[in-house]
């Protein structure tokens, strides 16, 4: 969703000559000029913010802003790795914990509301009644090549399966696998369809040939 500058903030913006007595963490300056953008800096907000926009500052250093809140974070290069290494890392530890603590304990963590600091509840990593391979099939219907990137998809579908009072979403899932059962049989049909025309094709093809083939055997044998 992102943050955006709230007006009691504006109100308040400072200038270079002004002081603020209270030494308030929040920091506004309107911008100079119609070709910049106001700074905002709302520390409440900030740290509610899930810093979805990243930009390098300068290129080859190690700082990023979030575009939506103006903090500045360093990372190290020494913890980067390619995106599909952390996928299988994320499998293998999963794995890990059902070797340690069994089937039955990886099954119930996994649908589990874990608290947090603030006391709030955190989504469960799978929806109730699917299985990891469903909620994959339910992220892989993002289109991600929207104008917002799937930012406005991911909020609803986060609604619809982890929001939703629990008979609710037990109706949506049961209505997704429905679909997903039809598309996969819809799409083995037509593979099967494509796989036939294909094994027409290279029997008509054959008859063609064998035909070709008879007739420069007539025309040998009449030479």
């Amino acid at each position: 969703m992102g943050f955006r500058p709230h007006l009691k903030i504006m109100e308040n913006q400072l200038t270079p000559q002004e002081e603020r007595p209270d030494l308030s963490l929040e920091y506004a300056l309107e911008a100079r000029g119609t070709n910049k953008r106001n700074y905002v800096f709302d520390y409440g907000e900030s740290a509610k913010c899930n810093h979805g926009s990243l930009k390098s500052l300068v290129k080859g250093t190690q700082l990023y802003r979030c575009e939506d809140c103006n903090y500045v974070f360093s990372f190290v290069a020494a913890w980067q790795q390619p995106m599909h290494h952390a996928f299988v890392q994320g499998l293998m530890i999963s794995q890990a914990f059902a070797k340690e603590f069994g089937y039955e304990a990886a099954l119930e963590v996994a649908h589990r509301d874990l608290g947090q600091l603030d006391g709030t509840p955190q989504k469960p990593a799978l929806p109730d009644g699917m299985t990891l391979e469903d909620t994959w099939k339910l992220f892989d219907k993002v289109d991600v090549t929207a104008e917002d990137g799937g930012r406005e998809e991911l909020r609803e579908l986060y609604e619809q399966m982890w929001e939703l009072p629990s008979e609710e979403r037990k109706r949506r899932i049961a209505e997704l696998r429905t679909s997903m059962y039809s598309g996969r049989k819809a799409l083995e049909e037509k593979q099967r369809a494509e796989l036939k025309g294909k094994e027409t094709n290279a029997e008509a093809v054959g008859e063609i040939t064998d035909g070709e083939n008879s007739d420069i055997g007539d025309k040998v044998s009449s030479v």
